[in-house]
């Protein structure tokens, strides 16, 4: 896309910070809803909104849909579904890709893909 250098790093850190943080949201809400051992706080049953995290599948479409929306959209709103679908095909590609993370946090998530994708 002809980007310079200073927007490359740009997109990559807002899709590690806005995208991290839609994937530990959903990921949260997903384990939630596979765990059958996880039980909500008390308080939540109360809420007549809450679910028991049974709604998670309607949610991932949405956010699987909003992601073709998000392409001509011109603020960072982009970032947190790029970087989110990035973290979900890490997941798929190499699950261990958290501990290279965490082991070196100066990678960015398009590194990790590029590292998931060689040939070993």
């Amino acid at each position: 896309m002809l980007l310079s250098n200073d927007m490359i790093r740009y997109e990559n850190q807002r899709e590690w910070v806005e995208g991290m943080a839609r994937y530990a949201e959903l990921e949260t809400w997903r384990l939630a809803t596979t765990n059958e051992e996880y039980q909500p706080l008390v308080e939540m049953h109360s809420d007549r909104k809450f679910k028991e995290y049974q709604s998670f599948d309607n949610r991932w479409s949405r956010e699987l849909d909003q992601i073709s929306r998000m392409v001509e959209d011109e603020g960072d709103g982009r970032f947190y579904y790029s970087g989110m679908a990035q973290a979900y095909l890490l997941d798929q590609l190499d699950p261990s890709w958290k501990l290279t993370l965490a082991a070196d946090p100066m990678l960015n998530l398009e590194d990790l893909l590029r590292q998931a994708m060689t040939v070993k």
